[in-house]
């Protein structure tokens, strides 16, 4: 079999699982900030529900709290799961305060939103560790 085919196979046993699942899964988006998470939730969220998750933002760290939108009811070839879709904040290794300057912050502000984005990685985190089903 070819790489391909194996891909395939195995996103359609997923696939398959997600939706014999009778109770909704929790779905993390993880990935690092300004990756397109909160685009790929909203995405996912309106396709389904007509609802955003939350605001979108060129700024990095504009995600600093996960947000959750529930009973997202998802309907394909006749089957339907339901999902709870989870955006978490942008998983990195350092935030420096000096990011939010670059967007015209005042120095307080910066500081203030570089705090608050530490504190959302460790957040995403848990939600990484004991909240989530699956992740994208």
């Amino acid at each position: 079999m070819g790489l391909l085919t194996n891909l395939r196979d195995s996103i359609s046993r997923v696939t398959d699982g997600l939706f014999a699942a009778d109770e909704p899964k929790r779905i993390g988006i993880y990935g690092p900030p300004n990756a397109g998470k909160t685009t790929l939730a909203n995405r996912i969220a309106r396709d389904w529900t007509g609802d955003a998750v939350g605001p979108e933002s060129h700024i990095p760290h504009e995600t600093r709290r996960a947000r959750r939108k529930e009973n997202v009811e998802i309907e394909r070839n006749g089957r339907k799961v339901t999902i709870d879709i989870v955006d978490t904040p942008g998983v990195t290794t350092k935030v420096d305060y000096k990011e939010f300057l670059d967007h015209d912050m005042e120095k307080d502000d910066a500081v203030r939103r570089s705090r608050e984005a530490t504190e959302g990685v460790a957040e995403a985190m848990h939600w990484l560790r004991e909240d989530v089903d699956g992740v994208i």
